[in-house]
Order: C-alpha cells, then structure tokens, then sequence
C-alpha cells in the first residue's frame, strides 16, 4: 500500500481549508475518494470515518462548528500519521533497493585505507543480514535479527 502523496495532499489541503460543515463533507468525501483510488485497505477508510464523525446540533450553528473543527483535527491527525508509516516504508524500500551502493570506492580523502576496505568481503547471504541489519537497527529500532528456532514450517 503506497500512497500516491501528491492527490492526497490535494485533498488534505481541501480539508485544512474547510471553513463549515458543508465544505468539511465535501473535503472528506474527496480524501475518502483519493484513498480509495490509492488503493488503501478498507481498515483506512473506516479511520476516517470514525474520525470525521460528528453529530450536527440543530439547534446552535455555534456547537456544529465546534464539533466540526474537533474532528477536522482529528482527521488531519489521523492522515499525517497514515502518511508517516507510508514514508517510513518507502524509507525501508529505497535502502534495500541501493543497498548495493555500499560496494563503491569512494573519493581518496577517507580515513579509511582501502586495504581495511578490501578486508571487509561480503561471502554470503549471512554477511548481507549483518550488515543490513547494523544499518537498519539505528533507524528502526524494533528491528530483530534472524530468527533461529524452527518456525514449523517444512522446506523440501
């Protein structure tokens, strides 16, 4: 699920500029459209719906409005969060896809010498996994190494 930030933003910006009820439904309603077109599971859409939610006073404009920017707020905070996991996977992505730049030669002015490079050669697929993981610990704190115990499923 990667999300196409630039019409979600749109609509963001849509619903930042909601001033009553009546444009904070139509800002909702295409922030709801932008994730579905995106492609985001249904759990998302739920979200905010929950989160969009609010009971109209018809008796005072006053408390509409009030209940009305609660939840624009809660939308917003909602989003951002939704935005940052979909940032931080993408984060993930782009490091093991130029994982592979690690392999090469930088400029002469490095304290390190190249011979101490040379003596660091990557054998197997173990070697990657360490590295990969000494990268990603710093950045993603929850990161575990591998598991090494039988999971119970059988290879051939």
């Amino acid at each position: 699920m990667f999300i196409n930030s630039g019409s979600i933003q749109q609509a963001m910006e849509g619903l930042v500029c909601a001033k009553d009820s009546q444009s904070f439904q139509v800002a909702t309603s295409a922030l709801r459209e932008q994730m579905k077109r995106t492609g985001m599971d249904s759990q998302y859409l739920i979200g905010l719906e929950r989160r969009a939610y609010y009971l109209p006073n018809e008796y005072s404009d006053k408390d509409t409005k009030e209940k009305m920017v609660e939840a624009k707020k809660r939308v917003i905070e909602y989003m951002n969060e939704i935005m940052n996991v979909n940032e931080n996977g993408r984060l993930l992505l782009d490091i093991l896809d130029n994982f592979y730049l690690f392999e090469r030669k930088l400029h002469k002015r490095g304290g390190i010498q190249k011979e101490q490079l040379e003596g660091l050669r990557i054998k197997n697929e173990y070697d990657v996994q360490h590295l990969l993981y000494a990268y990603l610990k710093p950045l993603y704190p929850m990161t575990r190494a591998e598991v090494n115990e039988d999971t119970g499923y059988g290879t051939l």
